[in-house]
């Protein structure tokens, strides 16, 4: 898949690589694949012989970095990752299907013209102008991270998927007749996304774009999009659709309502004015739910549906009633929200929690004695450095939370073999 690079705590990392790199081992392979078998001697001939690998490496003055391969005698595959290479012209002529040429001083991609290319990554290179590459047959594209504003070359390519985030593109109308399924545009100029209607699109990100009307995208068979930081209000579009994950982060969305009866793996609704939640009610389940900087502050409709992850962090929760005898949660962030009492999480079986020690004022002896925790502390931003409860209990004993420090087991007057 694409590359999904995102801002705060995404782990969405789409790779384009992995299919770059599709049966490009690591090392130089001249060699037939799988293996090398013995070849009866021949009479010499005046044909022009295959290039060798290292007669490659040689031309293009790439370092001990990339990787070569050789699929029927000839070199198909090439990871020129990390090489230095800073001239594409010795793979002239060659019939390359997977190109992988990330973070290379490159700009000019004459010499890929005519290429048999299927994936072409190009991420961070210097590279502006796309023509060599029209009547290609590409099906997988990074430009990301470029300076590329143009796609009209790529009008009428089979493209399935493409990364074209942090470039300077505006008008995506050469890929209205492609048969894209994944397209990242985050951090374009891009508006009008009228060109994508009908497509089979399955993934999409435009945040940080100047995105705001969804009508283009109705009826698209979407199971990821991302509109995250984007001035998009109203989600009527998504009606139906098979969504599977939905970032919703800083925009200007208040009704869920068309999401109704969908299932998520991810759902972030972070910074947006949502105050009501009552449509997730209807959802079946929700895999990690992030309320973090909205205005609800009701949990009420989250009681009956099976959620792992939830963040209400800076939201104006004060009652965690609604998630009692939820087994199903694993993780809970109420850092800086107005929750004071912890025993609805009694029976739980967190493995992560993060909190205000401060404004607790019930149900600590709770938390100090589940035994399933893995991670207890009082931020979520830099996850390397979250502690172990034994690190959190020793720091809030010592009284490093802002909190005068209590005899280990006697929280709210209660020891911990209540």
């Amino acid at each position: 898949m694409l590359p999904r690079m995102t801002t705060a705590h995404r782990l969405y990392s789409l790779v384009l690589v992995s299919l770059a790199l599709l049966g490009c081992n690591r090392g130089d392979q001249d060699r037939d694949s799988p293996a090398a078998r013995p070849v009866p001697s021949a009479p010499a001939s005046n044909e022009p012989q295959p290039m060798t690998v290292a007669e490659l490496r040689k031309r293009l003055g790439a370092n001990d970095g990339g990787a070569f391969q050789k699929v029927g005698g000839q070199i198909r595959e090439v990871d020129l990752s990390g090489t230095g290479v800073t001239d594409l012209a010795p793979l002239k002529g060659l019939p390359l299907q997977i190109l992988y040429a990330p973070e290379l001083a490159i700009s000019d991609l004459t010499p890929l013209a005519g290429m048999p290319l299927d994936t072409l990554v190009l991420t961070a290179t210097e590279v502006t102008d796309l023509s060599p590459l029209a009547n290609s047959s590409l099906k997988r594209l990074s430009i990301a991270e470029t300076n590329v504003n143009d796609l009209s070359p790529l009008a009428g390519l089979p493209l399935e998927q493409l990364d074209a985030r942090q470039t300077k593109v505006a008008d995506i109308s050469p890929l209205s007749e492609a048969q894209l399924q994944q397209l990242v545009l985050m951090e374009t100029e891009v508006a009008d996304l009228s060109p994508l209607a009908g497509l089979p699109l399955k993934l999409l990100d435009v945040s940080k774009t100047n995105v705001s009307d969804l009508t283009p995208l109705a009826g698209t068979p979407l199971t990821g999009l991302y509109l995250e930081e984007t001035d998009v209000s109203d989600i009527t579009p998504l009606f139906g659709m098979p969504l599977d994950k939905l970032w919703l982060k800083g925009t200007r969305v208040t009704d869920l309502s068309p999401l109704a009866g969908m299932r998520f793996s991810e759902l972030s609704l972070t910074d947006t004015p949502v105050d009501d939640i009552e449509t997730c009610s209807t959802m079946p389940s929700i895999g990690i739910l992030w309320l973090r900087g909205t205005r609800v502050s009701n949990l009420a409709p989250l009681a009956g549906v099976e959620i792992t992850s939830l963040d209400v962090q800076d939201a104006p929760v004060s009652d965690l009633g609604p998630l009692a005898g939820k087994q199903s949660l694993e993780r809970l962030n109420i850092a800086g929200s107005h929750v004071t009492d912890l025993r609805p999480l009694e029976g739980l079986s967190l493995r992560r929690l993060i909190f205000t020690p401060a404004n607790i004022e019930h149900g600590l002896d709770i938390v100090r004695r589940m035994t399933t925790l893995e991670a207890l502390d009082v931020q979520f931003e830099d996850p390397e450095t979250v502690l172990r409860p034994d690190e959190f209990w020793s720091k809030y004993d010592a009284g490093d939370f802002d909190r005068e420090p209590t005899p280990s087991g006697e929280e709210d007057g209660q020891s911990s073999a209540d």
